[in-house]
């Protein structure tokens, strides 16, 4: 089936690659120019580069770098110079060249400037910021344009980021796309945990924050881009915290028993760094939430050597209850539910990793990346569900002629017509779980025109082992008021192991332009799982001890219980061929892949559950091409094309021809007929920056379709509100989006217009069951956005206003009575001043509006309002008291809602947002020498003294091209250190 749609996708993508190769560009060259870098290398805008007589006494000529760190000198004479570069916060370089007779261009190169040692003191800014810069692909923040309040951490900043968005569980996204790891200083911190960075590290010791497509370690080492690019957030220190100690501290105690702590120590010296942090609080997560982390990365390199890891732990403690409504759409009479739970859980984890890298010469490198985990979670939990087949909160169904508010606290209030069944269930369930594996991989560059080899080879072992105990009190209301009690506790114990070996070849066509690239890779895997399944059944006779004791009593003779139909015993083999063909054309303009990919497989499993014992396998092979196309009409102007497409094997336990009724109100059958499914991906992405006018523009276009999608063909009972379902291949999903961005000043730097418009739509497809007729109903949804905020930051207050509207139109075929037009829309303000006396203010409130949604709760309006005041004159300027109140009206809801072809269901928790709190901070630092500060003082009077020599057309030219003085840099009209 795959391979019958294989050749017009791979016409259709070959058509845009040849297209793709049609375009060019032309390179640029200057006269004596050069660029200028730090050591990370990220270019220096408005550093001074001078032409000195050979005895370094007399100036000859100078200039000022743009925002590329470029600069570039007319009309010099033959003979022997040195060349001088200064920076703020920076070692002076001096470097001695000869201009021959002749000799029309003569390029210096890359200028890398080291940093110099200063001791940390207040900044204070003079110059308006711009917020953002775009280099090549990069989108740079610059974090001193975006004012938070003092003690803020990262996950405040990126918040005020243009085209961010941070949602309750803590996901990153960035024009519309997800981040998946923040970096710092182009290193992973703490691995992928997002929220180390997020919930610690404080906006005061950052830069700027670039996004962009972090390319691959194979790209890195062979210097080829192979198109495998991920969304990351990289994170510049300010050049002043880079050597020395740095450290902050910070406490709050606040109402409702809220507190937070936080402390954070970074250790630089040249090219080692160490950094600790700790937490530990309760003002996060859903519920009552207490968690505490804590953790150490590192980093180091030496010579031919390249080294930094970390290791971390969290804990956390959760105490939560929640409430569901929900709609299912199972039949088109309609099921209603309710469910109400609560939870108890505390757990923790261990885990570290490193990166060590390798390269005895410039053509060969060797990564080796071993990592461990370790973890443990123990729960709690009781609930109450009921089904009916009515809505329970229409009036007509009610006895006492009552609004229905609860229907579970409200039973006796409800005609028996509609009750279907409710269930009254307990768990408790305990987990430990291990990982340990470790990557080596090899590089070596056979020439410089892109000829490559290199192996890799990699393994893990993780098992777990969990034991849970379910009482489950079953009563159906349309058979006489009957009942069924269950008590179970079963173990799962699981192993499982994973290997692989790969090979990657590259050759060049036309040196380093068009490269064909081969790889491939082998690997295996094998799981066991032992799942015994004790069954205690009807526990009338057990019922006091389990009432003594709770969920997790367990008699001495529990082994009698052992239910072997119901245990289930299961080994998996897995072997994966992959070979990937790829072309890739690369120049200063184009960047190109297109390639094939073939994918041979062989799964066995043997599995014993509900009296079948079998040894199955199957075998099968995935080929599907894809396409990556970047056009860069210059450095802040591209347009990026993406396709590709995968397929995936239903599960092997969905394809076994058996019952799963151990559940008896929700049955599953399984379908030996079931087909893989196929999903094409598309996706444009247009970004352009114009830095005469500082404007931003970006558009993107995605679309999905898959073949073949697996739904549950479901059929209702409506007297027991039991379904019985079995999989089926089902057609129709797909789903479109665009979105635009645009920002820009407002006739002044000063004042500056943010917005985001985005649109989707979705077809969604599933099974209903009308009339003893299950029927393919289809619901289509179409959501509209906009994000629009406008700031003005002057020296000593910011101030902002935005809004954002969201509309949702849902359509279904066959349920005509569940379509919604809803509306969601929020505008607000803030505010903030920061005062010379140390003093600093700020609020922000925040309106937020639902309409169109059936259930008279969900359509609400919230008044947010936040304050914070602080004071930061203490102990030298390094300590600071706070006061923060969050939501002073207590208005806030903890609803939500989710929407899909087959349900609707509203949720709500028990999340505290309201609170006032107190804090203190206290920031430490220990940098540089007495020569290294004066010299700091001699680079800011040499900065100082050769602006004034420019008139003020070539300021206002510097400023524009620049970035508004030295603010976008770190340095250029900064007093007093950073």
């Amino acid at each position: 089936m795959i391979l019958k749609h294989f050749n017009y996708r791979l016409r259709f993508a070959s058509i845009i690659f040849l297209c793709c190769l049609g375009m060019s560009a032309m390179a640029q060259h200057t006269r004596l120019q050069g660029r200028v870098f730090d050591e990370k290398n990220e270019p220096l805008a408005l550093a001074t580069v001078t032409l000195m007589q050979e005895d370094s006494t007399t100036m000859i000529q100078g200039c000022l770098t743009n925002y590329l760190g470029a600069f570039a000198m007319k009309n010099v004479a033959p003979g022997k110079y040195v060349v001088k570069a200064t920076y703020l916060g920076y070692e002076t370089y001096l470097h001695q060249i000869e201009v021959l007779p002749k000799k029309t261009d003569k390029n210096l190169g890359n200028i890398m400037l080291k940093p110099a040692a200063v001791e940390l003191e207040t900044a204070v800014i003079t110059a308006t910021i711009k917020q953002m810069d775009v280099v090549e692909d990069t989108v740079m923040y610059n974090a001193d344009a975006f004012r938070v309040p003092e003690g803020s951490v990262l996950e405040d900043l990126i918040k005020k980021l243009p085209g961010a968005e941070v949602d309750n569980n803590g996901n990153i996204k960035v024009n519309g796309k997800e981040i998946k790891k923040i970096l710092v200083e182009g290193k992973e911190f703490f691995a992928n945990d997002k929220d180390m960075a997020m919930k610690n590290l404080p906006t005061e010791i950052i830069d700027k924050v670039k996004h962009y497509e972090k390319k691959s370690d194979r790209a890195r080492m062979t210097g080829i881009d192979d198109g495998s690019e991920e969304p990351v957030l990289d994170l510049t220190i300010k050049k002043g915290m880079k050597k020395g100690w740095i450290g902050n501290i910070d406490l709050g105690v606040g109402t409702k028993d809220r507190y937070a702590n936080r402390a954070m120590i970074n250790h630089f010296r040249g090219v080692q760094n160490l950094t600790a942090i700790g937490n530990y609080g309760n003002t996060n997560g859903n519920g009552t939430t207490t968690q505490g982390s804590g953790g150490v990365t590192f980093g180091s390199k030496r010579d031919k050597w390249k080294v930094d890891g970390n290791v971390r732990y969290s804990g956390n403690k959760l105490e939560t209850w929640s409430k569901t409504a929900s709609q299912n759409y199972v039949t088109t009479r309609t099921s209603f539910s309710n469910r109400y739970n609560e939870n108890n859980s505390h757990g923790y984890s261990l885990n570290g990793s490193a990166r060590v890298e390798w390269r005895p010469d410039t053509a060969t490198t060797f990564f080796f990346t071993p990592n461990f985990s370790y973890g443990e979670n123990r729960s709690r939990g009781k609930g109450m569900n009921a089904t009916f087949n009515s809505d329970p909160y229409d009036m007509k169904y009610s006895l006492s002629g009552l609004d229905i508010v609860d229907p579970l606290q409200q039973m006796d209030e409800l005609e028996d017509s509609i009750k279907v069944n409710t269930n009254a269930s307990g768990s408790r369930s305990m987990s430990d779980n291990y990982n340990f594996g470790g990557n080596l991989a090899f590089n070596r560059r056979l020439n410089n025109n892109g000829r490559n080899i290199g192996f890799n080879i990699g393994g893990s072992l993780n098992g777990s082992e969990s034991k849970n105990f379910n009482l489950s009190d079953v009563r159906y209301f349309q058979f006489g008021d009957s009942t069924h009690l269950t008590y179970r506790y079963v173990t799962t114990p699981n192993r499982n192991e994973n290997y692989n070996v790969s090979f990657n070849y590259t050759e060049p066509i036309i040196a380093r332009e068009l490269v064909l690239g081969v790889d491939y890779n082998f690997s295996y895997s094998k799981r066991h799982s032992d799942g015994s399944n004790y069954d205690m059944g009807n526990v009338i006779e057990l019922a006091d001890s389990i009432r003594s004791t709770g969920v997790g009593f367990l008699p001495d003779n529990y082994r009698e219980y052992l239910n072997e139909e119901l245990s289930r015993y299961t080994d998996n083999w897995n072997y994966v061929h992959d070979i990937n063909v790829q072309l890739r054309w690369n120049n200063q303009n184009v960047n190109a892949s297109l390639g094939v990919r073939l994918q041979p497989q062989k799964q066995k499993m043997k599995y014993e559950y509900q009296g079948l014992d079998t040894l199955a396998s199957r075998t099968f092979t995935y080929l599907s091409p894809t396409l990556n196309f970047r056009y860069r009409f210059h450095r802040q102007h591209f347009i990026r094309v993406r396709y590709n497409c995968n397929s995936s094997q239903p599960s092997m336990t969905d394809m076994f021809n058996m019952v799963d009724d151990s559940n008896p109100l929700n049955i599953r059958e399984g379908n030996p007929e079931l087909k893989p499914s196929f999903t094409q991906r598309f996706n444009v992405e247009w970004q352009n920056y114009v830095s005469t006018t500082m404007q931003n523009f970006s558009a993107n276009f995605s679309l999905s379709t898959t073949e073949n999608s697996v739904s549950n063909r479901t059929e209702y009972n409506e007297m027991t509100g039991g379904r019985r379902s079995r999989p089926e291949n089902i057609n129709g999903n797909w789903n479109i989006g665009a979105g635009v961005g645009f920002g820009t000043p407002l006739g002044m730097e000063e004042l500056r217009l943010n917005t985001n418009i985005d649109g989707s739509y979705r077809n969604q497809v599933g099974y209903i069951f009308q009339n003893k007729e299950t029927l393919k109903n289809n619901v289509k949804t179409t959501q509209l956005s906009q994000n629009l905020s406008v700031y003005y930051r002057k020296k000593i207050y910011d101030f902002g206003i935005y809004g954002r509207i969201s509309y949702n139109h849902s359509r279904s075929e066959f349920i005509p009575t569940n379509d919604r037009d809803t509306y969601d829309f929020s505008y607000g303000a803030h505010v903030q001043l920061n005062l010379e006396n140390g003093i600093s203010m700020s609020t922000n409130i925040n309106m937020s509006s639902r309409r169109g949604y059936a259930s008279k709760t969900m359509n609400t309006d919230e008044l947010i309002w936040n304050a914070q005041i602080s004071y930061r004159h203490l102990l030298k300027r390094r300590a600071s008291i706070i006061l923060q109140a969050n939501d002073i009206f207590a208005q806030r809801s903890n609803i939500s809602r989710a929407i899909s072809a087959l349900s609707r269901s509203d949720s709500e928790n028990n999340s505290i947002h309201s609170y006032v709190m107190a804090r203190f901070q206290y920031r430490f630092n220990l940098f540089g020498s007495a020569d290294a500060r004066r010299e700091l003082r001699n680079q800011r009077m040499e900065r100082e003294a050769y602006w004034n020599s420019l008139d003020e057309g070539d300021r206002r030219e510097g400023n524009r091209r620049g970035g508004s003085g030295g603010g976008q840099r770190g340095g250029g009209n900064r007093r007093g250190g950073w």
